[in-house]
């Protein structure tokens, strides 16, 4: 759990819930304190949002104006605890707006849907607009903690009028993945 590459970009991971928010706040803080225009990017489940590191994170980097951007992963569940249990609205991509924080809510079965959010936000944050709340809505039937989250029935029905990506749409998405991933800074 615990994996570091600078070569990479890669600053840390951590176990701990939101453990890795301020670690890309402080990294954000320190491409802008030295000059670089490199954008942090962080991934945190949306049980994460329920912790206030978040929340100081998104403030400090919308005072300074840093080029960070906040990936949240909505499943709907933090382990096995539905996000309507924990909270009252389902508008996470929204909890930046009381600091002007941008959010978006994108389809997380949708590669190219993510790959142009992810354009939108790292461009933005290259001109020195700030920071950015993304949410991803990807398929959340997997099994988390030995426990089945939701019944195949309710991830069918969640799931309906969507297809999944297939062989044959996948022509030419490593090449666009290479280089949504160049624009971020990382490999694929």
């Amino acid at each position: 759990m615990h994996l570091v590459d600078e070569r990479v970009g890669l600053m840390g991971s951590t176990a701990i819930v939101s453990g890795g928010v301020p670690i890309a706040t402080g990294a954000a803080l320190g491409f802008k304190l030295q000059g670089k225009d490199s954008v942090a990017m962080v991934f945190m489940g949306d049980g994460a949002v329920d912790e206030g590191v978040v929340y100081e994170s998104l403030a400090f980097a919308a005072l300074k104006k840093l080029a960070v951007i906040y990936v949240v992963e909505n499943n709907g569940y933090a382990t096995a605890s539905p996000v309507t249990n924990r909270q009252l609205l389902d508008n996470i991509w929204k909890r930046g707006e009381a600091f002007g924080v941008e959010g978006k809510r994108v389809d997380g079965n949708d590669v190219m849907a993510v790959r142009d959010a992810a354009h939108h936000f790292v461009a933005k944050a290259r001109r020195g607009d700030g920071e950015a709340l993304r949410a991803l809505r990807p398929f959340g039937g997997k099994d988390i903690v030995g426990r089945r989250l939701q019944p195949l029935g309710a991830a069918k029905a969640r799931l309906e009028g969507q297809q999944p990506l297939v062989v044959g749409q996948a022509q030419g998405l490593r090449q666009q993945m290479r280089g949504a991933a160049a624009l971020v800074g990382v490999g694929v």
